[in-house]
């Protein structure tokens, strides 16, 4: 019988789920199944108990190990993005929308009482205040929108360790 290639894990969970990996499973009933050497011979499968979990974990395999020098670098170039591009842009977007607001509602507020003299301005300024009020409304929807962005980049930016 010549050795296996590689063996693979086949973890059962308590919901019944199964997973394949190359590490031995934690706290869940496994199966280890060996890869066939190219002479094609078989080895049957080892099952094992939750028991065998406190076993030393097997090293990684090279496959392993590349995928997490690059999910570290996926999460290290995602940090730089959030902290030098993604959270700058967001905040700055939450301060230029309200210097926008706050412009447009003084521009409306001069407008208002324009005419104030008959009844068109008294008119024009009903007019005015109603506008006045959706675009408070807009700003207010926007703005919410807005810092939610920024809370959610905030955030992201937190797990990653991207501020100090």
């Amino acid at each position: 019988m010549s050795l296996p290639a590689a063996a693979i894990n086949k973890c059962t969970g308590a919901d019944g789920k199964v997973t394949f990996q190359d590490a031995p499973c934690s706290t869940t009933k496994s199966e280890t199944i060996n890869v066939r050497p190219a002479s094609g011979q078989a080895i049957s499968p080892r099952v094992t108990k939750p028991s065998d979990a406190g076993a030393p974990a097997a090293p990684l395999t090279e496959a392993a190990r590349l995928e997490g020098i690059i999910a570290a670098s996926q999460r290290s170039r995602r940090a730089n993005d959030l902290r030098e591009r993604l959270l700058p842009d967001a905040e700055r977007a939450v301060k230029d929308h309200r210097e926008a607001c706050e412009a447009r509602q003084k521009e409306l507020s001069a407008q208002q009482y324009a005419y104030q003299k008959n009844l068109y301005g008294k008119t024009h300024a009903a007019q005015i205040a109603s506008e006045m009020a959706a675009a408070a409304a807009r700003c207010d929807t926007k703005d919410r929108e807005l810092k939610e962005t920024v809370d959610a980049f905030i955030k992201e930016c937190t797990s990653l360790r991207c501020r100090g």
